[in-house]
């Protein structure tokens, strides 16, 4: 994980280099102030920079100009001075994108299954001056009377912002990413306004079909409402593969509790089940004292907040400076050749025999500890992407080594990326989190994954840098890959989960950002929750997850109960979505045939077999119940 960051920071300093020196050549033809940060420049070539306070230069992106024109308005659109359309694929559009006529609706319809959050959106375009319009929903009524009240669905209005394309780089575009709790916008004409509602299903729904509307109420115009129609399945869904992320913003738990809770809720909110405990201020310097006892109260607080939120598979504890600060405490760092405080400079079978032996009682009190302070199970990450013939590859096989002979009790974790650099550490895993895009990059490299990994016994989880993410449909799309690869879960890089909002908007704010990991999710100054378009659609992401393993345990069932045909129809049924969907390469193409529309159909199917399971089980409801 530091190794990346390093990286990436000194890929960023030749950029920053670069860009200055580009600049330095010619002048603009004009300034403009955008904020107290950031001043546009406009050259006479047409492009233009944008001077970032504390950050230079970078190059502005603009949204390709649109080549659809816009849409002929219906009768009902002029009467009332304003377009109503639902974008495809629920993403968000920015103010200038030009519906469809498909997009043009007055009504969306989705599903949802009991206890499940699920998003729908619809946007207005203005034909004439509204002023402000505030956007006011009702309750979605049922079968019977039942009603799924409107305090269940969060109501948002889309905020576009100008951020980085990308994890690092030197470009900058709008993209409509950020959702902003309440229900009232300022609009202007021909610029949209996008709503964002995110229904909650209770758990003790009824199934079947609810209605409802939303009032448009503009200041200057005529009021109208635009219809959500919810089919309730009657299914309780199983849980996700293990999801989660490499979480690093740990600092002063004690102080931060609150604030820290609060993120970690957010993800469990999410669907996320896991997470790794790696507070990157601390990891890399534990502090062992000179008779081997080590300070875990941090990792004790942490670990504390982790139960509290409720994460339901094993924390990952990153210790990865472990052996640095052994080896400080003997005063033996110089002499095992230290680069800085994170690797040795020696390999690992010339680690002198007192340092083992010390090492050994180190490693034993991690395990003695949390049985004490009653840790849940967990794994332990003691080194950071080893690789063939590198230093992190000395530690790895030292750390990991030492801990199968003192403490086998332990689970270890650790991310190797090849088969080449896993030979070094052969059953020494029993969680590998590699990089997501080789075992699922093609069935034949899925195999030889899953080879290695069977024949050591060793969980197979994915990683992939998820925090630059921009779109809904980034969010939701690598999680049907995941599952067709067959991954025991997915554990993903990303900085910071949350942050404070403590000044109104701007949409300039995370232009200083020269790593841009994140947020997903800010609190703003009345403790509002904004959360981001691509943070939903991870969440619909992991959703497609749980409705995939709902299939897969009512198929388990059916067979148990001697349905053998339905639960062989059902098996063929799950395989042939999985076969549609594609392997990374497929997925990430500009063009790549797998789609929005592509998942929700998928996930339309599932649930339908699901439920086909369900019947033949003779139960109405995934909690039971005769016909």
């Amino acid at each position: 994980m530091a190794t990346i960051i390093q990286s990436a920071l000194s890929v960023l300093l030749m950029l920053a280099v670069a860009g200055g020196i580009r600049a330095e050549e010619r002048e603009p033809e004009r300034t403009d102030k955008l904020s107290d940060n950031v001043t546009r420049l406009i050259y006479a070539e047409g492009d233009e920079e944008w001077d970032i306070a504390g950050r230079g230069k970078v190059k502005f992106v603009p949204t390709p100009a649109q080549t659809r024109e816009e849409s002929q308005p219906r009768a009902v659109d002029t009467e009332r001075g304003y377009i109503t359309f639902s974008p495809a694929g629920r993403g968000g559009v920015l103010p200038e994108y030009r519906p469809a006529d498909t997009e043009l609706v007055d009504e969306v319809s989705l599903s949802a299954s009991l206890g499940e959050f699920e998003p729908a959106t619809f946007a207005i375009r203005p034909l004439v001056a509204l002023g402000t319009v505030t956007f006011a929903v009702g309750d979605l009524r049922g079968p019977k009377g039942a009603i799924i009240p409107a305090s269940s669905i969060d109501v948002y209005i889309v905020e576009p912002t100008v951020e980085q394309i990308g994890l690092t780089g030197n470009q900058v575009r709008w993209v409509a990413k950020w959702l902003r709790p309440g229900n009232a916008a300022n609009t202007a004409v021909a610029c949209n306004t996008q709503v964002y509602l995110d229904i909650h299903v209770p758990e003790d729904a009824k199934p079947g079909p609810y209605s409802g509307t939303v009032a448009i109420k503009p200041e200057k115009a005529k009021a109208s409402s635009f219809t959500v129609r919810l089919k309730v399945l009657p299914l309780t869904l199983s849980r996700p593969m293990p999801w989660g992320f490499f979480r690093y913003d740990w600092h002063k738990p004690d102080e931060r509790s609150e604030w820290l809770l609060w993120g970690l809720k957010e993800m469990r909110r999410a669907g996320m089940t896991q997470c790794l405990i790696s507070p990157i201020h601390y990891q890399n310097r534990p502090g062992v004292s000179q008779d081997g006892t080590v300070d875990f109260s941090i990792y004790d607080h942490c670990i504390e907040l982790y139960k509290q939120a409720g994460f339901e598979e094993p924390p990952i504890v990153a210790m990865e400076g472990l052996m640095y600060g052994l080896c400080a405490a003997m005063g033996k760092a110089e002499a095992l050749k230290f680069k800085d405080y994170l690797e040795p400079g020696v390999k690992a079978e010339e680690v002198p025999a007192e340092v083992r032996e010390f090492a050994g009682r180190v490693i034993r009190r991690i395990y003695d500890h949390a049985l004490e302070a009653k840790w849940p199970p967990f794994y332990i990450y003691l080194a950071d992407e080893p690789s063939l013939g590198s230093p992190a590859m000395e530690k790895a096989k030292f750390m990991y080594g030492l801990t199968r002979q003192v403490a086998p009790e332990m689970q270890t974790a650790g991310t190797v990326y090849t088969h080449e650099w896993w030979q070094p550490l052969e059953n020494l895993l029993d969680l590998n989190i590699c990089h997501y895009v080789h075992p699922c990059h093609s069935a034949d490299g899925n195999r030889r994954w899953h080879q290695r990994a069977n024949r050591q016994h060793t969980r197979l989880y994915g990683i992939d840098f998820i925090g630059p993410l921009d779109t809904y449909w980034e969010g939701q799309q690598i999680t049907f890959t995941a599952e067709k690869g067959k991954l025991a879960g997915m554990m993903c890089w990303t900085q910071l989960v949350a942050q404070e909002l403590d000044e109104p908007f701007n949409p300039y704010r995370f232009l200083a950002n020269s790593w841009k990991g994140g947020p997903w999710c800010l609190r703003d100054q009345q403790g509002r929750v904004w959360r981001s378009l691509p943070w939903i659609g991870l969440r619909e992401g992991i959703d497609d997850s749980r409705y995939l393993r709902t299939l897969r345990d009512l198929i388990a069932d059916t067979r148990l109960a001697g349905r053998y045909a339905a639960s062989k129809k059902a098996r063929i049924r799950l395989q042939r979505i999985l076969d549609e969907v594609p392997w990374v390469p497929g997925v990430r193409v500009s063009n790549s045939p797998w789609t929005a529309a592509s998942a929700d159909a998928a996930r339309d199917e599932l649930a339908g077999a699901a439920l086909e399971c369900q019947q033949s089980l003779g139960l109405r409801t995934a909690q039971g119940g005769k016909p």
